[in-house]
C-alpha cells in the first residue's frame, strides 16, 4: 500500500486551501451583495410601485427552484469531499477502484434522487402552492429542470476537486459565475431588460458556468491521477461495503446541518406563507443576504481542514487530527461572534444608505440572524 505521506506538503496545503476558501468567500459574496443591490436598483427603478413585491416573488421562485439542492450539497458534497481525500491518501489500484466506483454510485444516486424530487415536484407541489403568473410556464420548467442537472454535475465535481484538495479550482469556477451574474444583471439593468425571466435565464447560464469548468478540473485530475483508467475488480461486498460508507456520511452530514439547511433554504417559504406577503418577504430576503455572505466567513476555516482532517484520519495520524478540529473550532468561535457584532452594528447602519427602504425594514430581522450566526457555528 503507497499511503501518500502529508507531513512535508501538510501545512502549505493546510495554508493554501484556506486562502483560497476565503478568496472564493470573498469574491463571491462580495459581489453577490453587489448583485442584490443591482437588482434591488434595477426593481425599484422600472417598477417603483410594486418593487418590494417583485423581489419578493423572485426570491421565492429562486427558493421553490433550489429547494432539494442543500441536501445535494450539505450531503453528498461533504460526503464526496471526506471519502475521496480518504482514498487519495492512500493512493493504491484498490483506491482508485473505490475512488471511480465512489463516483458511479453518486452520479446514479443523485440523478436518481433529483429526477425524483422534480417529477414530485412538478405535478404535486408547484401549481396548488404558488401561482407563477409572471412566467412562462413551460420554459420555466425547462430551465427549473436544467438547474437541477447542472446541480448534480456542480455538486459532484466540487465535491472531487475539494477531496483532492484542489480548492483553487473551486474558487476559478463559482467566481467565473458569479462575475458572469454581475455584468449580466448590469446590462439587464441599464437596458431596461430586467425580469423574472431573464434574472433566471442568467442564473440558469451561471449555473451551467460553473458547473462546466469544476467538470472539466474534475476530469483531468481522474485522468491525472489514473483514476478514470482504473479497472473496476471490486467484489460485490466491497461495493456493498463502499455504498453503505456513502450513504452512512451522507446521512450524518444531512442531520447535522439540518438547522443549517432550514436557515438557508426553507426559513424563506415558511416566512411566506405565515405572512402572506412577498413584500414582507423581500425585506426578509435583504436581512438572510447578508447572513449568508457573513456565515461562510465562519466556517471557511472548517471546509479547508475537512479533506486534510479526513486523510489524517485515514492515515491514523491522532495528534494532527485533533489539533485541525481544536484550530477550526476556536477560530471558528472567534470569527462568528465578530461577525455577529458587526451585523448588530455596521450593517446596520449602512443597510439604510445601500438599500433604501429594503434596507430600512430589513434592519429589524439582523438581531435574529446575529444570534443564529453564533449558535449554528
Amino acid at each position: 500500500m503507497a499511503k501518500r505521506n502529508p507531513k512535508g506538503l501538510e501545512k502549505t496545503r493546510v495554508s493554501e486551501n484556506s486562502i483560497f476558501v476565503f478568496l472564493q468567500i470573498a469574491i463571491t459574496g462580495l459581489l453577490g451583495i453587489f448583485n442584490s443591490i443591482l437588482l434591488v436598483w434595477g426593481i425599484n427603478t422600472y417598477y417603483p410601485f410594486f418593487g418590494g413585491e417583485i423581489y419578493g416573488r423572485l426570491g421565492f421562485i429562486q427558493t421553490i427552484v433550489l429547494i432539494f439542492t442543500p441536501f445535494l450539497y450539505v450531503g453528498f458534497l461533504l460526503t464526496l469531499t471526506k471519502r475521496i481525500a480518504e482514498h487519495y491518501a492512500i493512493n493504491d489500484e484498490f483506491s482508485k477502484q473505490k475512488v471511480k466506483y465512489t463516483l458511479q454510485f453518486a452520479f446514479l444516486t443523485i440523478g436518481i434522487l433529483t429526477s425524483s424530487f422534480y417529477f414530485i415536484f412538478i405535478f404535486f407541489i408547484i401549481p396548488p402552492s404558488y401561482q407563477f403568473d409572471l412566467v412562462n410556464m413551460p420554459l420555466f420548467y425547462g430551465l427549473f429542470g436544467m438547474v437541477w442537472i447542472l446541480n448534480i454535475i456542480s455538486v459532484i465535481s466540487t465535491g472531487v476537486l475539494q477531496g483532492f484538495q484542489k480548492y483553487r479550482f473551486v474558487t476559478y469556477s463559482s467566481s467565473a459565475s458569479v462575475f458572469f451574474i454581475t455584468i449580466s444583471y448590469l446590462l439587464l439593468a441599464f437596458t431596461n431588460n430586467l425580469n423574472l425571466m431573464t434574472v433566471t435565464i442568467v442564473l440558469l447560464i451561471s449555473e451551467l458556468i460553473k458547473g462546466v469548468i469544476a467538470l472539466g478540473y474534475m476530469m483531468y485530475l481522474l485522468k491525472n491521477y489514473e483514476i478514470l483508467d482504473a479497472e473496476m475488480n471490486l467484489s460485490s461486498q466491497q461495493k456493498k461495503e463502499e455504498r453503505t460508507e456513502l450513504m452512512k456520511c451522507n446521512v450524518i452530514f444531512m442531520l447535522l446541518n439540518l438547522f443549517h439547511i432550514f436557515i438557508f433554504y426553507y426559513d424563506k417559504v415558511l416566512i411566506y406563507f405565515f405572512l402572506n406577503s412577498y413584500t414582507e418577504l423581500a425585506y426578509y430576503f435583504i436581512a438572510n443576504y447578508i447572513f449568508t455572505f457573513l456565515f461562510p466567513i465562519s466556517c471557511a476555516i472548517f471546509n479547508a481542514l475537512l479533506p486534510a482532517s479526513s486523510e489524517q484520519n485515514i492515515l491514523e495520524n491522532k495528534e494532527n487530527l485533533v489539533k485541525y478540529v481544536n484550530l477550526g473550532s476556536k477560530y471558528a468561535l472567534y470569527i462568528s461572534v465578530i461577525l455577529a457584532i458587526f451585523m448588530g452594528t455596521v450593517i446596520s447602519e449602512v443597510m439604510p444608505i445601500v438599500y433604501g427602504e429594503f434596507g430600512y425594514e430589513s434592519i429589524e430581522y439582523l438581531p435574529f440572524f446575529a444570534i443564529i450566526l453564533i449558535f449554528e457555528t
